[in-house]
Formats: structure tokens, sequence, C-alpha cells
């Protein structure tokens, strides 16, 4: 039997390493995979709707009037994202990059930072209340609304993020301590690489080296066998080369 068998649950999430995290009015719940040990997160705001986790392990918490709060640190510390006020009603974080958060009175919002500043993602939108956000294996965004179901293309809009041609974004989030990721695209078929450089410029490790076709990729760095430093993230591409710096920490 779970430990939390008398609490009122509200949302639960099973994390990437099969540990879960559960809210209800009393706050954030971090659990092991066993549901046996639990430890409380109880910020100033408490009534969570839902939760998502994002590609890096960010954990992002919908509230009950208070929008939408983030921690990379398994709870022990809370940022707050700009929707304060917000009853959220539903998160979508198709990775670490972009989110997307549904509201009881303003519609659904869209965030390309990782959940710190949003924008209203409304064009279309026929209700501005919205009770929930569900992401389609099409590369739809779906929202349950008082007035029906609406779809939006939403990984079209992803596809401008990105500078066309060869591009390597920083990465998100920066500094790192479990994952990264970085957006990458390449205007044309070809070979590309991707590699880890230590600050001496040794290498550390060779992400992926495959043909790929034009377009737009994200890819996720695992950060947690490497030491606390300085790094930089090396991508080549048919005689062309980027890169960009990070710090790992702990």
């Amino acid at each position: 039997m779970s430990s939390l068998e008398t609490v009122n649950i509200e949302a639960i999430i099973e994390r990437q390493d099969g540990s879960l995290v559960v809210g209800d009015e009393e706050g954030v719940f971090f659990g092991s995979a066993d549901m046996m040990q639990w430890r409380l997160s109880r910020p100033s705001w408490w009534a969570v709707m839902t939760l998502a986790e994002n590609g890096s392990g960010r954990i992002l918490a919908g509230t009950l009037g208070d929008g939408v709060y983030l921690t990379d640190d398994d709870g022990f510390s809370w940022e707050a994202g700009d929707l304060e006020g917000s009853w959220v009603t539903g998160l979508v974080v198709p990775d670490a990059v972009y989110c997307y958060a549904s509201t009881r009175e303003n519609g659904v919002f869209e965030s390309r930072d990782g959940g710190v500043t949003w924008s209203p993602y409304n064009s279309g939108l026929f209700s501005h209340e919205v009770y929930d956000l569900y992401p389609g294996g099409d590369g739809h965004l779906y929202a349950a609304t008082g007035e029906g179901v609406a779809r939006t293309s939403y990984r079209v809009l992803m596809n401008d993020y990105l500078t066309p041609g060869f591009t390597l974004e920083l990465n998100v989030p920066n500094p790192v301590r479990n994952g990264t990721v970085f957006g990458w695209s390449v205007p044309r078929e070809g070979h590309a690489r991707m590699v880890l450089h230590d600050v001496l410029g040794r290498r550390v490790r060779v992400e992926f080296d495959r043909r790929v076709s034009a377009g737009l990729y994200w890819h996720t760095v695992d950060a947690t066998g490497l030491i606390p430093g300085t790094y930089f993230c090396v991508l080549t591409f048919e005689g062309e080369m980027l890169d960009r710096k990070f710090q790992v920490v702990r």
C-alpha cells in the first residue's frame, strides 16, 4: 500500500528514472518507484492541479490560481513562471525548450524557454475556457474547452524557432545538472556529428555520428556522468562547424 493513500491526489507523473511525483492541495510529493518513500515539497503555493517533466528533468507544476512553477532540483527550490494569477488546468512539454499550458479563463499559453516566460497561444481558439491539453502523435495539440475540442499544429510553430540553415542553438537549461537539450538544424541531407569536449579541448564522448536529412532536430545530452565544469558541444556538418559552451553543476 502507498504511504500516500489518505492524500487527495490531483496530479501524478512517472519520471524518466521511474520515480513518481504527485500533487495535491498540500504541495508536491516526490516518491520512490515502489511508492513507499515520499518527501513533501510545500512552497507558498500549495494547490497543484497538473504536473509535467521536460527532457532535462525539470518538473513543472500547474497550480490553482498561482500559475506555473519550476524546479530543477527535485523540489528543494522553485521558480515562478510569469503566469501568476492563472488557474492552470493542463501542461504539455514536448521537449526541454517548448511548453504549453492551458488555463481556466485565458486559453492556452506557450513558453519557449522551458516554462519561465509565457505568451498567449490562442489563434483560432473558439473558447478561452480550457480544461485540459493533449499532445497528439500527429504533431497536433488538442485543447478540451467549454465549447468542444480545438486543435492546432504546435510543431509547425516549432519549426520557425531555429534559423533556416546550419544552426546550433543555445542549450536549455544551462547550467546543467542532469541533462540539457540542444536544438540544431541542417539545410540539406548530409553527415552530422556532435561531440562533447572539456575546457582543455579533450574529447569527452561522441553524442552522435550519422547521416541526416534536412530539417530541425533536438538532442538531449545526458550530463549525469559528467564532472562539474565547463564543456563545449561541437556540431559538424559537411565541413562546417559550430560550438556552444555550457556548464555542468551539482
